[in-house]
């Protein structure tokens, strides 16, 4: 009899609360691990949707940055739209070309007619699939960015005087 009470107090103070522990630690491995997946698809959404709106912030920025007249042109070629920036700086004129190609939004800044200044001086802005750009009269420009997952982001800006242009037009 005395026993089988030591045995009744073995499994109240040992097993049971060892029990207790690794059932805790098998529902936290089974909540991490549900949630790691979450929160790996919660990452990828928010990479997808942070590319698209740097490219949409770098945009109005670029726009706004040159809001002069006759300094902003919209160029429509059979790769996609380009919007084309021209400057002034001293005797010298440079074209900033901004551009998506390859799954990605560029910039390329170069000496207006240098050969070869588009390709050579590209620096990568962000990851997108397509960029649009139209020009409403000579005052509105209507930007419509694609990022990579798909999303479709539109918004207009109003300028002093944009030109839009075919790429055979373009100079």
């Amino acid at each position: 009899m005395f026993h089988n009470k030591q045995n009744e107090s073995m499994l109240s103070t040992f097993v049971l609360p060892i029990s207790l522990v690794c059932l805790f630690a098998l529902s936290a491995l089974v909540l991490t691990f549900l949630g790691s997946g979450n929160y790996k698809h919660i990452k990828a959404n928010y990479d997808d949707t942070s590319e698209a709106t740097v490219a949409v912030s770098y945009l109005s920025t670029k726009v706004r940055q040159n809001n002069r007249e006759n300094a902003i042109i919209v160029v429509h070629t059979a790769d996609g739209d380009r919007l084309e920036i021209l400057e002034h700086i001293g005797e010298k004129a440079y074209r900033t070309v901004i551009y998506c190609q390859d799954g990605a939004l560029y910039e390329s800044t170069f000496t207006d007619g240098q050969p070869g200044g588009l390709e050579a001086n590209a620096m990568r802005v962000a990851d997108l699939n397509a960029l649009r750009v139209r020009a409403e009269g000579s005052r509105l420009l209507n930007f419509e960015v694609t990022g990579k997952d798909g999303a479709v982001y539109t918004f207009s800006q109003s300028v002093v005087g944009a030109d839009s242009q075919e790429a055979g037009d373009a100079q």
